[in-house]
Formats: structure tokens, sequence, C-alpha cells
């Protein structure tokens, strides 16, 4: 088994083997340009890798020029092949549309998309139609991209792909705390302010709304000293030293992590992310949402587990004598672990659900790790309603993922072209 980074490393979600900035290098940065290329006065880049001269159709993307099969793009997209089927300008008669050029008798298609995700899209295409092409390292950026580009281009099997592997890797649910309690961790703990506002921007761009509640919940969760787990704790939640690791400031030392949204200056590059995010802010509506289901989650929690022994809001006790239930002493420190359940509530309760508890009884401590499981579960469901999410919904009417019946293997296709 690997071990960990050194304690007080930073190690972005997710560990990709070995750890993230030793794998392959991203294949779809500035690297990816290749000879220049001269269309009516503006200098392009052919892609160093999608340029292939027997190709019938080009595209300009940005300042990238690809040179592609028709059939191929055809047979994968119907938005492409009915772009495609359109009549083209030819030599002897030139289109006065500043989007239709052509060059060297190759009509080519002005985009108005990223290269890079049209490049990476083209990655996937093409690794099925090229034997043995190996597949890219995909970065959290690159499937978001992805997925808009396959979304808006209705390349369903890749976009249903795009969508599995992100949240493989990257994002995950609210409901996963149960299941995946160290990838949640990871989300949670390791990702930063921006990341969860970008997050919550793609959730909605690209209807996948089981995204947004547990960013708008690290959102209103977060602050400068982080989550503490309790005594006896171990695995995922931050009681082994260096793993996860402590994020990084984000805006340089003295930076205060826990700044509120609206305060927080645009953030730095990201070597994880292949290149700054744009300033990123929360807008004042999802502001409100923070700072109101910030008050609706401390209710809920209150409501929930005031009254429990192992918050000593109960005056029962265990008739076991060496039973510490409902005794200031179950504790080592009574007052961290309320403010704790108060201000991370999920972790909290996902630790106590797991603590062995070897001072309590037998039976108080199975009933101290259901009740934590029972009121994580019921926090889980309602986070939806907690952050005033309920009308954001994906396109069949609900929250769940896409589903995606595809081999587990790096491409989407099946059969041959």
């Amino acid at each position: 088994m690997d071990s960990p980074p050194l304690p007080g490393t930073y190690v972005p979600y997710p560990p990709h083997p070995p750890y993230p900035g030793y794998g392959p290098p991203p294949a779809n940065d500035s690297n990816f340009l290749g000879t220049p290329l001269t269309i009516n006065g503006t200098v392009y880049s052919k892609h160093h890798e999608h340029w292939y001269e027997d190709g019938n159709f080009g595209f300009l993307v940005e300042s990238v020029a690809f040179r592609l099969h028709g059939s191929i793009l055809s047979r994968r997209s119907q938005v492409m092949e009915d772009l495609l089927s359109l009549p083209q300008p030819t030599s002897d008669n030139p289109s006065n549309n500043d989007d239709n050029i052509v060059v060297d008798g190759v009509p080519f298609i002005k985009l108005h998309d990223k290269a890079i995700d049209f490049a990476n899209v083209l990655n996937i295409i093409y690794t099925k139609s090229l034997p043995g092409a190996p597949a890219p390292y995909l970065r959290r950026s690159d499937l978001m991209g992805i997925i808009r580009f396959a979304g808006k281009y209705l390349i369903d099997p890749i976009r249903h792909w795009a969508v599995s592997k992100l949240e493989e890797d990257y994002l995950m649910r609210a409901s996963d705390i149960p299941s995946k309690p160290k990838e949640v961790a990871n989300v949670l703990m390791g990702q930063r302010h921006e990341e969860h506002i970008q997050t919550i921007d793609f959730a909605r761009e690209c209807s996948l709304p089981q995204y947004l509640s547990l960013s708008f919940y690290a959102l209103a969760t977060r602050d400068e000293a982080g989550y503490s787990a309790p005594e006896g704790a171990w695995g995922y939640w931050g009681a082994t030293p260096g793993w996860p690791p402590p994020p990084p400031p984000p805006f340089g030392p003295g930076q205060p992590w826990g700044a509120p949204p609206n305060s927080m200056p645009g953030p730095p590059s990201s070597s994880q992310e292949g290149g700054s995010i744009e300033q990123i802010q929360l807008s004042q509506e999802d502001r409100r949402r923070v700072d109101e289901g910030r008050l609706a989650l401390t209710k809920a929690v209150i409501q929930k587990a005031f009254g429990r022994p192992e918050n000593l809001g109960s005056e029962l006790r265990c008739n076991n004598g060496d039973c510490r239930a409902g005794r200031p002493t179950m504790w080592q420190n009574p007052a961290k672990r309320w403010e704790q359940l108060l201000l991370h509530p999920l972790e909290e309760l996902e630790a106590r659900s797991s603590i062995p508890y070897q001072h309590l009884c037998g039976e108080c401590a199975a009933d101290v790790q259901d009740c934590s499981r029972i009121i994580r579960d019921e926090l889980v469901k309602q986070l939806f309603t907690l952050f005033k999410l309920e009308d954001e919904v994906g396109p069949d009417g609900d929250c769940a993922s896409e589903p995606y019946d595809g081999p587990d293997e790096y491409g989407p296709y099946d059969g041959e072209d």
C-alpha cells in the first residue's frame, strides 16, 4: 500500500497515482500547438496531433486549427452531422461569412468554444479510431470542459462517461459520505474555496444539480481552524497527522482561509487546473443561500442532537458503572465536541459513527454510533432544502446522477467505426 505524503504537503483531490504532479503531464496545455498557419491575415497554430493531412473538414477554435475527418465526427454527434451537411464554401465559391473559410480546398468552420475542450473530446473520439493510442491524463477542469462541449454538441456517450469519470475522481455528492468518507473528506478539506464556487457554476450550467448541496455545505462550514476530529477517531477526518493534508492558504500568507465569500480577491494560478481560475465570486443570491443555509443547518443540528446523552443534553445515565455515556467524562473536551458538531456536523457525525468508544459499554457505544448515522443521513437528505436548492433540478426532473452503462476502461464507445 502506498504511503501518504509527508505531513503538511498539499495534495489536491484526487490522489492520482503516485500523487498529483508526479504523473504524466497534461496533454492539453500550450504544448499542443504546432506549425503556425496564417488564414486571412490571422495566425493560427495547427494542433500537433489533430491535424490530419487527409482530413476533409477544418475547424478554427480560438487560435488553434484542426483538420479532421467529417465522417468520424458525424458518427459521434448529430449536431456535427447537421453542421457538416450544410453547403460549404469552395475555392470557386467562397463565403462572405467569416466563420466559413476555405484553405487549400478544405472548408474550415469557426467554433466559438475552447480549443482545449475540443482537443480533449477529439482525444477520446480518435482514441477509438487509432488503436493503441494512449489515454490522456484528465484534470478536473478538463473533464468539466468535455462535459460542456459534449453537452452542447449532443455527444451523449462522451458526456455520460465524463460525468461518471468526474464523479469518480473529483466531485462528490453529500449522499456519498456513508460509502466514500475518504473521498468526501478530500473534497471538503482539500478543495479551495473558489473550486467549490466553480463546481456550483458548472453544476448549474450543465444541469448536474447533484453536486450543488455538498459545495454549498463546504462553503457554509468553512472556517480558519478547520475540522478537528474527536479523540479516538481514526480514518479520514483529520485524526491521522498530515492525511488528508491541510489545504494551503488560498491567497498567500496571513490571508484567513475562512474569509467571507464576498471579500475574497481573485485566486492565484493553480497547476491542478491548468492555469489560473478566473476571479470567481458567489452571486448575491448564493451568498444569501450560504448564510441562511448555515443558520438552518445549525438549527436542524440542535433540534436533532441536543437531547442526546453524548451531547450532555439528557439526564439519562447508563446503569453500568464503568460506562461514561451521558457523563462529562465521555469526551476529553465536551465543549469542543459540541462546537465541532455545530460547525462541521457531517464530519463530526461521520467520525462519531466509527469511533470504537472503549470507555462505553457495548450497548451505549452502538447507540451513539447508530444515532450518529441516523442524524447524519437525515441532514444529508435535508441539505437541498436547508440551502433552498429545491428548484434546481436536472433535465429529468430529479437530482440523480446520470446513468452510464458503458465499459469501465477509458473511452465510451463499443464496436468499430
